[in-house]
């Protein structure tokens, strides 16, 4: 599903890992275990280890042509 349809039909779940959860183990087990619960959609740090680690979790419970169908953005953090 697009993302303009999974938000058009709202039912999108969104995991907000955030700007502020920079720890790049816990993101990855955080987004596989929401991905296997449904989640398609991850708010993440913007930091490069974190943002590397969202699709080796997707990748641990969600099968190759299903990928496509989760996304990521990031956070920026304002000091």
């Amino acid at each position: 599903m697009k993302l303009e349809q999974l938000l058009s039909t709202r039912k999108c779940f969104k995991l907000v890992c955030g700007a502020g959860n920079e720890d790049a183990e816990e993101v990855e087990k955080l987004v596989a275990l929401y991905a296997k619960a449904g989640a398609r959609y991850f708010d993440l740090s913007a930091r490069e280890d974190v943002v590397l680690a969202a699709p080796r979790g997707l990748r641990r419970v969600i099968s190759a042509n299903d990928l496509e169908n989760s996304y990521l953005n990031v956070s920026v953090g304002i000091k």
